[in-house]
C-alpha cells in the first residue's frame, strides 16, 4: 500500500507541466525543469542529496546548488505546506468512518498510509508539530471523534519512522512509546479542560432544559469512553 507521502509525490509529479523557454527573454527565469521539480519532492523524503542526484542522474553539486535557489526553496516550502494540509484532511476523512472508541476494527481502512518510513527528519518533525496543533483545534471545536484517529496515526507514524531512523525495532518501539505517552497525556489534559468548560456552560443555562442535560451527558460519556479505551492502552505501552 502506498503511503500518503508517496501518493502526494506521484500526484504532484504527474500533474506538473514543465515550462518552456519559448517567449521568455534570455536570462529570465522560466520555472523549474521536471527533474528539478522532482528533486524538490524527493527532499521531503529521507533520501540524501547524493541519493537524489544518483536517482535523477545529475551531479551531487548541482543538487546542492538547486537547494540554495529562491524559486526552488519556495517550491519546496509550498510542497511542505500542501502535504501537511493533505495529511490533516486525510485524518478527517478517516475519522468520518469512525465507529466507536473501543472497537479494534473501528475504521473502514487501516492506517498504513500514514507510514512514516520515507519521511525526512525535518518532515517528520513538521508533521508531529502539525498533529499537535491539529489535536488542539479538534479539542477546541469539540470534535472529539477525531482524537482516536490522531493518536493512532501518531503511533503508526512514529514507529515506522524510528525503525528506519534508529535501525533498531526495539529502540524504535521505545521511542514510539515515550512519544505516544507524552502526546496522550497532553491530549487527556486538554480534553478534560475543554469538556469541563463546556459542561459547566451547559449547567448554568437558564432555563435548564432536558436537551441541555442530554448534551452534558453526551460529553461526559465521550470522556468516559475515551478513558476506557485510550487511557488503558497508554498504560499498556
Amino acid at each position: 500500500m502506498e503511503t500518503l507521502l508517496q501518493k502526494f509525490m506521484k500526484m504532484k509529479l504527474k500533474s506538473y507541466v514543465e515550462p518552456e523557454r519559448k517567449g521568455t527573454m534570455k536570462g529570465d527565469p522560466i520555472g523549474l525543469s521536471k527533474v528539478k521539480y522532482e528533486a524538490g519532492l524527493l527532499m521531503l523524503t529521507r533520501m540524501t542529496y547524493k541519493e537524489i542526484a544518483e536517482r535523477l542522474k545529475v551531479s551531487h553539486g548541482i543538487v546542492l546548488k538547486w537547494r540554495t535557489e529562491p524559486l526552488f526553496i519556495s517550491t519546496l516550502g509550498k510542497h511542505t505546506n500542501e502535504f501537511t494540509e493533505l495529511f490533516g484532511n486525510r485524518i478527517l476523512e478517516v475519522a468520518s468512518t469512525m465507529k466507536d472508541f473501543e472497537n479494534p476494527e473501528r475504521y473502514n481502512n487501516d492506517l498504513n498510509e500514514f507510514n512514516g518510513e520515507d519521511y525526512s527528519p525535518d518532515m517528520f518533525n513538521l508533521i508531529v508539530a502539525m498533529l499537535e496543533l491539529f489535536r488542539n483545534t479538534m479539542i477546541d471545536e469539540l470534535k472529539f471523534h477525531v482524537l482516536p484517529v490522531i493518536l493512532d496515526v501518531v503511533a503508526t507514524l512514529a514507529y515506522t519512522h524510528y525503525v528506519v531512523r534508529l535501525h533498531d525495532p526495539k529502540k524504535a518501539d521505545n521511542a514510539m512509546r515515550e512519544g505516544y505517552k507524552l502526546f496522550h497525556a497532553i491530549t487527556v489534559s486538554l480534553m478534560n479542560e475543554r469538556i469541563a468548560k463546556e459542561v459547566k456552560s451547559i449547567l448554568i443555562r437558564e432555563p435548564f432544559l432536558e436537551e441541555d442535560r442530554q448534551s452534558a451527558l453526551q460529553y461526559l460519556n465521550i470522556l468516559e469512553a475515551y478513558f476506557k479505551s485510550y487511557t488503558q492502552r497508554a498504560y499498556k505501552l
